[in-house]
């Protein structure tokens, strides 16, 4: 039986090793175009070792191979592996697990392969004449023979248990004088048979049939050719021997029976070089050119059908040797160039339109037997499925002459009557966007029908209305097929793109989404309100997967299966988690360009480089390849259709397969792994041992503490395709599940901790067929001795022995350190007596330091205040006519100020001291502030003829994060001092810095340096100048002042973590420079609201109320009751001074101390209209003592209280605050702001008499609960301040009360309207922060208490206040 069997030809598996010996590597599998070999030959045998590797024996010595890497043996002096000589002419298994190596004339090599142990045989030495080696040969039960040639006949050795046996020797004249130095002679051919005789073929005396004594059976006929040399000869299954001869052309066969020899008619009379057979009794031919060039071969099963695998004649050269285990599965082809391997292997795939440049595109049945085929340029064709032919379809005259053929097709879809509808570009290109088509065939007429688009068509999709959604270049269409029209939905698929988005595919979800993928990312269409979402890097949604979207299927579990150019993904849109999948996890390609479910719940995946099929449960890739029948490793999108019954089709870049799943997938080879090297450190951690041989029996290892690295290297032993291997591995103890290494055939672990794991290494094929079995290695990393339990118990029976010896000396020590112990003991504790008591004194002087400074704080203010308000109630005094006097009489306001702010300097020094400085941050225009300090010195400068500017040499106006009164301060000292020593000239403030970033925040680093052109400073004082209470020693440089400013300036600068420097020349100016880190930040848009803002609630409450003093009626003509003022205070002019403020609006109690007044309260009944103005520091009392105790008291809980205070900290205010004052005021004061105050305090206290009065309830039980909801009800208004919802509804929803009962409890317990009281908590706040230097402008303040308007907001604060919000900020000059 003659047939021709059609083969792919796999990779070239050429010998990238030139010359010399050592270990070639890498990582991972061999490319296809490798470097050539030299053009002698090199490969003369091949053989299949006890191991599994495949070992080459070639004329630059032997090669071990195991489908990545070559392990070389030669004869190069220092190499491990050695051999005696590098021309290998034959290499053969031993039954002993051994390979003989036929390299020299007398001598053979026996390797082991497990031990790489080398020993050489020297046969016939000693004997005379020696003889030279002919030919070898090996049984199927692995017993070798070889023949030795000498002029008097020759002789048959065997090799046994280590050791060459001469079998027979036959003596006889040799005619032909052979040379006996010649190897590899093809005078003598050699096969032994299974009843222990031989087939010999001599040069000399034709073919033989030797006994296995050396008696001749029979000497084969015809005569006259015992000269001619053979080819080979070769023993078939059928009893026969088939044999070639050099110079003749046929194959012929002898007959072991009659001795004939006949010419065989099976074969072409061609010229035949190589017979070789396998393990499983196919024998394969190549018939060669006459330049021994192999052209075609041939191969014959066991059951006599010869077959003819493939004509040759345009590949390139093939040389003389073939060898395989198995031909009718694949075989290696040896030639001058190296080593090809051929696949003969049966195929399940079926091939269509193949070698015809044709690329696949889009496939649909007809519903009549056929299949529609569309192609990328050469048009449509139909599969005739019962007859197995295909035909091409002739679209016809469709009115435009660019679809003919139709080009660029993509996915096909059916409609609702069985028409089949694809989509065209136009013919050719000539645009980015060429337009498109959209083409209807009728398989029941052959007719087609064009609808011209505007747009280039990419995919196509069927609703359940019977419409298609048509995904083209930059927009989403919809088309009728009843009407032919086309309808463009608005968007560019959710981007916001100028340049059209292109779409790769199009899928309906089972909940009626629809999701496009295109090259930017993922789109999700809802077409219930035309909706896009975009997933991508530039859409609206973030896309934790690869942008170029290929491929989508919808998962059982509504998740989506992503084919993309970077991998599988599985993505679940409402959570945004994806599970992705690539090379490394077994893909054979990472551009997955279709995906196609079957009905176990798996998927086939089409990628560039090869077909997949997935299990998603076992997270499993089986691939397939050209190899297997494909005719192409490249796919198309929109190019995978599975028939009804079952059948694949798919197409690529060179036309179209069918294939069944069951016949692809069924299992054909199942490989084995082989460990081919290991390296790891010696014992002592510092020599690398690297080991390829003897690992098949290698079970444990153990790594040294100092050096814990491992290394494996592994292969599969079919060789079929190692590139499209797949490996993984599991260190059990180490790892949790298996880990893959894709088609990287080695894995390395550095650093392993100690402890004992056991490694587990598998392969699988390029079919994903598991290997059968597992490399299982115990690997012991071994821990540092000095961490080790004996280590320890060492150091342990160490320490005691020490110990016990070091007792006995202590005890020797004991007593005479114990009267030297107690002598020192006497001297320290003398010595600790002392320096207790000086840490004693130190504390105390620091105390009273302290305290030194708040005492004199307190008591400077008093006689300021007694020195200010009377100038100021003077000065607004219109009668004063005389100039001199109230020129005078500015003059001491002026100095009195200034006294006033050096007692702040004064105090803020202290705080520094005592660590109680704290930055108080806010976000401040930086450039406004500074103008702003600018300006309150421009008089001084005026007025010494000193021109004052700013250098601002920033590129913008930063908004900047700081503490503005500190850094005003510190700006303001600087100019200050610089006025003070400039007589005439400039002074300069120069702003400049740079943005960088800091812990992923934007800092500017600030620099503003105050320049000036006066004296200058001296060297002997230029390092002190910001030393306190510095001046110079110079007499005739001195001049007045506190040596405060410029040590303030420089404290607040290193507190906000910048710092202050100075540059000065005598006669020319000095430069104080000061460097800031300052975080920049946008400010904080204020929130509003034209439907309800804080403005429109307060003018809504009431117009500005300027305060207005009792008058004798009331506003009814009325006699209105005169309020009393209790006044405690113990300055006597201070009382008096008060006294006469107040007694000319009130009536006034005056006592000196907290006692006294206590006693007044508790001795009458107070009166309804009763107001307590009480100082802080007194004797006997002070004013806190006293306002805790009014508080106490149920009936005086109500009695308006003001504190009078002359410290000025925050912690005073705050502790006042708590304790429930009702306003406090700082000294010095303003007669106008006190006055204000009592006012308004006395102005609430009545109206919420009154409207207890009217509405005839009793006076409120403010207890704990009522206090409590108070403030309740200010917590919500001050953390909403901003808010525009800010209201009285609002504040009466939080609280759950209606809005009647909010302004009933609200007016009850305050006496304020509810929009009256939210503006009284509006201008508290505003107050503290001012006070508290928490803003920068009144402006902020503003924004920050909810008003927007800075005018407005100064009018109610006068009002409120009885001064302006300005003064805060006011220098005097």
């Amino acid at each position: 039986m003659k047939s021709r069997l059609k083969i792919s030809f796999a990779i070239a598996v050429l010998l990238p090793y030139l010359l010399g010996g050592g270990l070639l590597s890498a990582q991972g599998p061999l490319s296809e175009s490798t470097l050539p070999l030299p053009t002698q030959r090199l490969i003369w045998d091949m053989a299949t070792g006890p191991e599994g590797y495949l070992w080459l024996a070639t004329k630059l010595g032997l090669f071990r191979y195991d489908g990545h890497r070559y392990v070389a043996y030669t004869d190069a002096q220092g190499t491990p592996n050695r051999i005696s000589y590098n021309d290998v002419m034959q290499v053969l298994p031993t039954q002993d697990g051994q390979l003989a190596l036929f390299n020299g004339v007398h001598t053979v090599d026996v390797l082991n392969p497990a031990t790489n142990a080398l020993k050489t045989h020297d046969i016939g030495a000693g004997t005379s004449p020696r003889g030279a080696i002919r030919t070898a040969c090996r049984q199927a039960d692995g017993r070798v023979f070889f023949i030795t040639e000498h002029d008097e006949g020759y002789a048959l050795f065997e090799y046994l248990d280590g050791a060459f046996e001469r079998c027979f020797e036959r003596r006889e004249k040799r005619l032909t004088n052979p040379k006996m130095t010649a190897q590899g002679s093809r005078r003598f051919h050699l096969a032994a048979q299974e009843d222990g005789s031989f087939l010999l073929h001599d040069q000399e005396n034709g073919l033989l049939h030797l006994s296995n004594d050396g008696q001749m059976l029979r000497r084969f006929s015809p005569k006259g050719r015992k000269n001619e040399a053979l080819n080979f000869f070769q023993a078939e299954k059928q009893g026969g021997i088939i044999l070639a001869y050099d110079a003749k052309s046929g194959i012929y066969r002898a007959d072991l029976a009659s001795g004939a020899i006949e010419r065989d008619p099976r074969f072409p009379d061609d010229y035949y070089s190589i017979c070789k057979a396998d393990e499983h009794g196919n024998l394969l031919f190549g018939a060669k050119e006459r330049s021994s060039t192999i052209k075609s071969l041939w191969m014959l099963d066991p059951e006599g059908n010869f077959t003819e695998i493939e004509d040759l004649s345009s590949r390139p050269p093939f040389g003389f040797l073939v060898y395989g285990r198995n031909f009718s599965d694949f075989f290696y082809l040896v030639s001058d160039s190296g080593l090809l391997k051929i696949n003969t292997r049966e195929r399940n795939v079926k091939s269509y339109l193949a070698k015809m440049d044709i690329s696949g595109r889009g496939m649909m049945s007809d519903g009549q037997g056929g299949l529609i085929i569309t192609t990328e340029r050469h048009g449509w064709y139909r599969l005739d499925r019962a007859s197995d032919r295909i035909s091409p379809i002739q679209i016809g005259d469709t009115g435009y002459p660019d679809l003919d053929p139709p080009q660029y097709p993509r996915n096909l879809i059916k409609d609702t009557n069985g028409d089949i509808w694809a989509s065209a570009y136009g013919n050719p290109p000539v645009t980015a966007t060429p337009d498109g088509y959209l083409l209807r065939y009728r398989p029941s007429d052959g007719s087609v029908r064009a609808f011209k688009n505007k747009y280039r068509i990419e995919a196509l999709l069927p609703d359940k209305y019977g419409m298609f959604y048509i995904a083209s270049i930059g927009t989403l269409q919809k088309f009728d097929p009843a009407t032919g029209q086309f309808a463009e939905l608005p968007g560019n698929y959710g981007f916001s793109f100028t340049q059209g988005v292109i779409p790769n595919c199009i899928m309906q979800a089972r909940d009626g989404k629809i999701w496009i993928g295109t090259e930017k990312g993922l789109v999700q269409f809802d077409p219930e309100d035309s909706s896009f979402v975009s997933f991508g890097d530039e859409g609206n949604r973030p896309a934790p997967f690869s942008n170029n979207i290929m491929a989508i299927h919808e998962a059982p579990d509504g998740r989506l299966w992503l084919g993309t150019q970077g991998g599988l993904h599985l993505f679940d849109a409402p959570t945004g988690q994806v599970e992705t999948y690539t090379d490394r996890n077994g893909l054979p390609d990472n551009n997955v360009c279709a995906i196609l479910p079957d009905e176990h719940g798996n998927i086939w995946l089409a990628t560039f480089k090869g077909l997949s099929y997935f299990e998603p449960r076992a997270k499993r890739f089986r691939n397939f390849y050209t190899s297997e029948g494909f005719n192409h490793n490249e796919f198309n999108r929109h190019s995978f259709y599975r028939t009804e019954e079952g059948t694949y089709f798919i197409g690529g870049m060179d036309g179209f397969n069918a294939f069944r799943a069951e016949e692809l997938m069924a299992e054909k080879v199942v490989p084995g792994i082989l460990l081919s090297e290991i390296a790891f450190f010696g014992p002592s951690g510092d020599s690398l041992i690297t080991r390829a041989h003897g690992l098949s029996s290698l079970r444990s290892i153990v790594l040294p503490a100092a050096n814990r690295f491992l290394q494996l290297r592994f292969a599969l032993d079919h060789f079929a395709h190692p590139e499209q291997n797949s490996y993984s591995v599991f260190l059990e103890g180490y790892d949790t599940d298996w880990v893959s290494l894709g088609n990287v055939a080695e894995v390395r672990y550095n650093n392993l901790p100690p402890g004992k794991y056991r490694l587990h290494v598998r392969g699988a094929g390029p079919s994903g067929t598991l290997s059968k079995n597992t490399i299982e290695l115990d690997v012991h990393v071994k821990e540092f001795f000095y961490k080790s339990a004996w280590f320890y118990l060492l150091l342990l029976l160490a320490g005691m022995a020490l110990i016990a010896a070091w007792i006995s000396r202590l005890r020797t020590e004991k007593l005479r350190l114990k009267a030297e112990v107690e002598k020192r003991t006497a001297q320290i504790w003398a010595d600790k007596e002392i320096i207790e008591q000086q840490a004693s004194e130190l504390q105390e002087l620091d105390r009273m330091k302290s305290q030194f400074f708040a005492n004199i704080s307190h008591e400077l203010r008093t006689p300021l205040t007694l020195i200010l308000s009377p100038l100021k109630r003077i000065l607004k005094n219109e009668s004063l006519n005389l100039p001199a006097i109230r020129q005078h009489l500015e003059i001491m306001e002026k100095n009195g100020e200034l006294l006033r702010l050096q007692i702040e300097e004064l105090l803020e020094l202290s705080r520094l001291d005592a660590g109680k400085a704290a930055l108080q941050r806010s976000l401040v225009e930086l450039k406004p502030l500074l103008q702003n300090t600018l300006e309150r010195f421009e008089p001084a400068a005026a007025q010494k003829g000193i021109d004052l500017v700013l250098d601002w040499q920033l590129p913008e106006m930063p908004t900047v994060l700081l503490d503005a009164p500190k850094f005003e301060k510190i700006i303001s000292n600087l100019i200050d001092n610089a006025l003070k020593f400039t007589a005439s000239g400039r002074v300069q403030l120069t702003v400049s810095g740079q943005a960088t970033a800091q812990q992923n925040k934007q800092v500017l680093q600030l620099c503003a340096a105050v320049t000036d052109t006066g004296r200058g400073i001296t060297p002997e004082d230029l390092p002190h100048v910001f030393e306190r209470y510095f001046q110079t020693r110079n007499d005739v440089l001195a001049t007045a002042g506190s040596g405060i400013g410029l040590a303030l300036a420089k404290s607040f600068a290193v507190l906000m973590g910048g710092d202050i420097t100075v540059e000065s020349r005598m006669g020319e100016g000095s430069t104080f420079t000061c460097r800031l880190p300052l975080p920049l930040s946008e400010p904080k848009a204020s929130k509003s609201s034209s439907s309800s803002s804080p403005e429109k609630s307060l003018k809504e409450a009431a117009e500005p109320i300027v305060y207005q003093l009792p008058t004798a009626t009331n506003t009814a003509g009325q006699a209105a009751e005169q309020a009393t003022i209790l006044l405690a205070e113990d300055n006597h002019d201070l009382r008096n001074y008060l006294q006469q403020i107040l007694e000319a609006h009130y009536e006034v109690v005056a006592v000196e101390n907290g006692q006294q007044a206590l006693q007044y309260l508790q001795s009458e009944a107070p009166a309804q209209n009763l107001l307590i103005l009480s100082d802080v520091m007194m004797p006997v009392m002070d004013g806190f003592t006293l306002l805790e105790s009014v508080k106490a008291e149920e009936k005086l809980r109500k009695v308006p209280f003001v504190m009078l205070t002359a410290k000025a900290g925050s912690e005073n205010r705050l502790r006042a605050l708590r304790m429930g004052v009702d306003d406090y005021l700082l000294k010095p004061f303003e007669e106008e702001e006190l006055l204000a105050r009592i006012a308004n305090l006395l102005s609430n206290l009545r109206l919420r008499l009154q409207f207890a009065a009217e509405d005839q309830v009793p006076e409120p039980n403010e207890g704990a609960a009522e206090q409590e909801w108070l403030e309740t009800v200010e917590k919500i208004a001050l953390t909403s301040l901003n808010d525009p919802q800010l209201s009285i509804d609002f504040l009466a929803k939080k609280t759950g009360l209606s809005r009647s009962s909010f302004h009933r409890r609200i007016k009850a317990e305050t006496g304020l309207t509810p929009n009256l009281y939210l503006r009284e908590i509006r201008l508290q706040q505003a107050r503290q922060l001012l006070e508290g230097g928490l803003v920068a402008s009144v402006a902020e303040a503003a924004r920050q208490v909810g008003i927007q308007k800075r005018a407005y907001f100064s009018q109610l604060f006068q009002s409120r206040f009885g001064r302006l919000p300005s003064s805060y900020f006011q220098h005097p000059e």
